[in-house]
């Protein structure tokens, strides 16, 4: 199944002015990101209904070219994003104390060393 099938050609111009528009709402302060989708939603309706010559399918072509647009976002933030920030290894590790004085290490969210302070753990000590 070929979603840009479902896109007429006259609406494909709408997904990078749409892009390009979430982008500057991104640098918006005032505009809070879950805001966003819905307003490139509401401006893909409002092209769509005039590219398609102000019929009924027109506010359907204005979902479906924000639907593409947020869902290329979505990817390229999500793969290409996300996959350099998490090159590095674990986050939020570290050491710390814990009550009897010793020093643990690690510990971090998404990796990257232990930090158990059971009876049997691998604390440093120090």
């Amino acid at each position: 199944m070929d979603l840009m099938s479902y896109i007429i050609s006259e609406s494909y111009i709408l997904i990078p002015v749409l892009y390009v528009i979430g982008m500057f709402l991104k640098k918006i302060p005032n505009i809070q990101d879950w805001l966003i989708p819905w307003i490139l939603l509401g401006l893909g309706v409002i092209g769509g209904f005039f590219l398609s010559g102000m019929q009924l399918s027109g506010i359907l072509q204005g979902v479906l070219v924000a639907g593409v647009t947020v869902f290329a976002n979505q990817l390229y933030k999500q793969t290409l994003v996300k996959s350099n920030n998490n090159s590095g290894g674990g986050t939020a590790g570290g050491s710390g104390t814990i009550g009897n004085g010793d020093t643990v290490s690690g510990g971090g969210a998404s990796g990257g060393g232990t930090g158990a302070c059971g009876d049997n753990d691998t604390d440093a000590k120090g």
